[in-house]
């Protein structure tokens, strides 16, 4: 969250099942703090009693979810839904094309 306060980033993809801090809770205090952040939830699974940590995330706040593992064009169109179009350069690194052409048609 330091980094937040610092950097005033477009988006924020936080895991759910995190170390230091649950996503879940990463999710409300992004709400509270900086309400405007896009953010996409991750997660490998998890379900306790019933809760799917993904609907909750999304309850929370999140804007979009994925559930891993999952395609980078999938996470491209979630980008591309939340109004954030990733560089040109991020596309074609995600469907495979050979980086020198990205450079190329950047000079």
């Amino acid at each position: 969250m330091s980094v937040l306060r610092i950097e005033h980033p477009d988006a924020v993809i936080t895991d759910l099942i995190m170390p230091e801090q649950e996503g879940i809770d990463t999710i409300i205090q992004i709400r509270s703090e900086r309400p405007a952040i896009k953010i996409i939830a991750i997660s490998g699974g998890g379900r306790i009693r019933n809760i799917d940590f993904l609907e909750m995330a999304q309850s929370l706040g999140a804007n979009e979810v994925l559930a891993k593992p999952f395609e980078a064009d999938e996470l491209l169109s979630s980008l591309i839904r939340l109004g954030l179009p990733p560089a040109a350069d991020t596309v074609l690194q995600a469907i495979g094309a050979p980086d020198r052409h990205i450079r190329e048609r950047q000079n």
